[in-house]
This record gives C-alpha cells, structure tokens and sequence, in this order.
C-alpha cells in the first residue's frame, strides 16, 4: 500500500458490523490494482467519516455490511453522509444485495458482493489507479 499511487479509498464497515473480513479483501484487490486505502475496520460511525474527509484526501468512500442494518441506517445516517461528503459513497457486501433500493434512495452506489465487480464499478467512477484496474 505504501508504494501505490492512485486514489485514496476510505473503506469501513457499517454500523453494528463486526465481520471486517470481507472489507480487508476488498481492500486487498484495490491495492493490487494501484489504489491506496484507509481501513477504519468495523462498527464505524457514519456520522464520524466528514471528519475524517477533513483530514485525508480521499476519492471515495467504500462501505461493507453483511448483518442486520441498524435502525434508520439508510432513510438517517448513509443518506446524510452522501449529502455531507463531496466523493461518492459505495456500498458493498450482503448488506447490499439485500438492500440495494434503500441505498440508491440514499444516494449511495451499490456494490453487491463481487470484489471485481465491485472494483469495476469504483474505477468508472474514478479516475483508474492503474491501466490494469479497468480489467479487474
């Protein structure tokens, strides 16, 4: 991670989700096609990520949950995060797939589950780290 280059993605889990293991292999593909990443690990606030945008440039912000969404996650907290922050926020994970139209109503990206379609998706929105990324 250190030697890449591209664009810096802030990865977390959503609130109340303690498996981070599908986060840190999402993670894992984005540096190997050139991006950096900034891994806050699980049950991280939403409301704490503009001030980590203050802080770190970033291009993005990626997202994963594989449990129960909490309470007025998507209506509340993702959707002010997408109003709140000047990068685009993904979603990835089972959480996702099972609740793709309240996230797009939030304003945030569907991911699904697959690492590479999920990569292909962030880089048409970003610029690609690498001329590799396009093939992941």
């Amino acid at each position: 991670n250190q030697r890449s280059s591209g664009p810096l993605l802030i990865l977390a889990c959503l609130p109340g989700e303690y498996h981070e293991i599908g986060l840190l292999l999402f993670a894992l593909t984005t540096v190997n096609f050139g991006y950096r990443v900034l891994i806050l690990g699980s049950n991280t606030p939403l409301e704490q990520l503009p001030k980590v945008l203050q802080q770190q440039s970033c291009a993005a912000i990626v997202l994963s949950g594989s449990a129960r969404p909490t309470r007025g996650l998507f209506d509340g907290e993702l959707s002010e995060l997408v109003k709140s922050s000047a990068v685009p926020v993904f979603v990835g994970g089972n959480t996702a797939t099972k609740n793709r139209q309240k996230i797009e109503a939030a304003g945030a990206i569907c991911l699904g589950e697959s690492f590479s379609a999920g990569l292909r998706s962030v880089s048409q929105l970003l610029k690609p780290a690498t001329q590799d990324s396009k093939t992941a």
